[in-house]
């Protein structure tokens, strides 16, 4: 099995009911990924992130804000945008 060496980094601004969750559960079953972070990016309500995920919040500041601050979050060598309404397929 390969070694995890990538950080799922999600942005997110009021996600729809049950999309950030899939989101969140594609990037966790791909044995390469190290750790998912969502960032919240003033959703009102704040938004959740499963057990197990970083979870940031900032006002918001638009998308490519997001991005970066998950992107200094990150702790692996490799990183990786998701969009919290887009899965990743396993293959």
């Amino acid at each position: 099995m390969p070694e995890a060496c990538v950080d799922v980094i999600i942005p997110t601004l009021r996600p729809q009911a049950g999309m950030l969750e899939e989101a969140v559960a594609s990037a966790r079953s791909s044995p390469l990924v190290r750790r998912v972070i969502v960032v919240d990016d003033g959703s009102d309500p704040p938004a959740e992130a499963p057990d197990g995920v970083v979870l940031l919040r900032q006002r918001n500041a638009g998308p490519g804000a997001a991005r970066n601050r998950g992107l200094a979050a990150s702790e692996a060598p490799w990183a990786l945008f998701l969009d919290d309404d887009d899965m990743l397929r396993p293959d």
